[in-house]
């Protein structure tokens, strides 16, 4: 890892919270037609990935951006034990947790799309404790700025390929529901935009269980 981030000194990297590529799968599965067909996730715009951005695109001089990624993953995992019920062993969001602005709304192009922001209205302990860790670990521009960081300002954003809703909140509402949730590095292999190429370099599930953690 150390040999790699010599190579590549002036990378600028961010740590993502995605959705699984397992559930993303089977959520556009059981969604609407219309939803399916809009949702536009799969043609590039943030490397393709449903996510909330947990700190800003640099270069974080001084910080060992997996280190904190691995601190990140085993707080949410420890939240996780101790909050959830036995038999919910990943991180999913009800669908009370959820509202979105209209895509529409004058700041919402990106590349020719619109785009659906899905706020976490409801808040997470899980990510919480994550977005906590976060910010003791001084990566910049830390999305939740607090002394109790909340997950309350995190947002999902989407790209559609649609200027409008295209179906009605209860079915956007169990599409996110179903999802589960992943840490993830991420290195951006351009400039900082949308379309911009993005590499993984580490990933890890918050999950009860430690499988499936780890670089990729």
């Amino acid at each position: 890892r150390a040999e790699n981030e010599e190579q590549q000194p002036a990378s600028a990297r961010s740590i993502y919270a995605i959705a699984s590529e397992s559930s993303l799968n089977a959520a556009l599965e059981q969604a609407p037609q219309p939803l399916r067909a809009a949702i536009a996730c799969r043609t590039g715009l943030w490397g393709g990935f449903v996510h909330m951005t947990l700190c800003s695109f640099d270069e974080h001089v001084g910080v060992d951006v997996i280190e904190a990624a691995e601190a990140m993953l085993a707080s949410g995992r420890s939240r996780l034990e101790d909050t959830h019920a036995a038999g919910d062993r990943c991180l999913r969001l009800p669908v009370d947790r959820w509202e979105w602005d209209d895509p529409v709304d004058g700041r919402s192009a990106y590349a020719g799309r619109h785009i659906l922001v899905c706020h976490l209205r409801g808040g997470s302990n899980v990510l919480s404790a994550v977005m906590k860790t976060c910010g003791e670990h001084r990566l910049v521009g830390t999305r939740v700025k607090s002394r109790e960081p909340s997950s309350k300002a995190l947002h999902v954003t989407i790209p559609l390929e649609a200027r409008r809703l295209p179906c009605d909140g209860a079915a956007i509402r169990a599409f996110l529901a179903r999802l589960e949730w992943e840490l993830a590095v991420v290195r951006l292999d351009g400039p900082k935009a949308a379309t911009t190429p993005l590499t993984v370099e580490w990933r890890g599930a918050l999950s009860v269980s430690t499988q499936g953690s780890g670089q990729s």
